[in-house]
């Protein structure tokens, strides 16, 4: 993957979220700071980034998914970061419970775990 693709996959995402300074923006700073002082899951958030299918980005594209480089990964979830910290929590249990299967699984358990990501299904580590 080339160096400048990666960046141009996140400003793709930048450009989806919106300006994070105009609080009409749904993913603005100030809706951000909202939901952080009410204590609240960011659940409209979650649900803006599944639009956008980020959780393909957690499934190798050799399994159908986009995950092409850490470093790409990294880069989008630094756009999260910026914006609500807690959402790389919510979001990223996703790909942190399915590494031990990318790295030591079966093919099938692979094919099988890919499918489950695309469903949105939660999965989980310990």
């Amino acid at each position: 993957m080339a160096l400048l693709e990666q960046y141009l996959t996140t400003e793709m995402l930048e450009n989806y979220l919106g300006d994070p300074f105009d609080s009409n923006s749904l993913f603005s700073f100030e809706r951000a700071v909202e939901i952080d002082e009410c204590e609240e899951y960011p659940h409209e958030f979650v649900d803006l980034v599944n639009a956008w299918n980020f959780h393909h980005y957690y499934i190798p594209k050799e399994y159908g998914g986009k995950f092409q480089s850490f470093e790409e990964l990294l880069s989008l979830e630094r756009t999260f970061l910026r914006r609500e910290l807690s959402l790389v929590s919510a979001h990223g249990v996703t790909y942190l419970g399915a590494l031990p299967v990318w790295i030591g699984g079966t093919i099938r358990q692979k094919m099988q775990l890919a499918e489950r990501i695309k469903n949105r299904d939660l999965i989980s580590f310990g």
